[in-house]
């Protein structure tokens, strides 16, 4: 299944190893997009950019995730949705990939909902 679909984009250059590496730990984000209004989509933005630079900063420090002393660390990857119109195909998505983390949502109600109904499971 591909990564990316018409809600989700995987953030990074060509170049970045993260992408190809087999073992990248994938962690998706919910926010909104530029289709939301512009306070929301502001947030969404301003988000992004905070997580890319945890990222970025994990990567260049530790080289990504450390899993053990005796492994070398995992590449972390972020695949940045839009949840503005469809959250619940957004997470659908996510959790059809395996994606084991994800960071966001727009709202706390959102964040409810799709904890107890599609997140967490039964």
């Amino acid at each position: 299944m591909a990564l990316e679909n018409e809600y989700c984009r995987v953030e990074g250059a060509p170049s970045d190893p993260s992408l190809s590496h087999d073992a990248t730990l994938w962690i998706g984000t919910m926010f909104p997009g530029d289709d939301a209004d512009e306070l929301m989509a502001f947030y969404g933005v301003e988000a992004r950019k905070a997580i890319n630079l945890a990222r970025a900063d994990f990567m260049s420090q530790a080289g990504g995730l450390l899993a053990s002393r005796d492994r070398p660390a995992r590449p972390i990857g972020l695949l940045h949705c839009d949840d503005t119109s469809a959250p619940d195909r957004v997470a659908e998505h996510l959790i059809d990939l395996g994606i084991p983390a994800v960071i966001g949502c727009s709202t706390s109600k959102e964040v409810v909902t799709l904890a107890s109904q599609q997140f967490i499971p039964n």
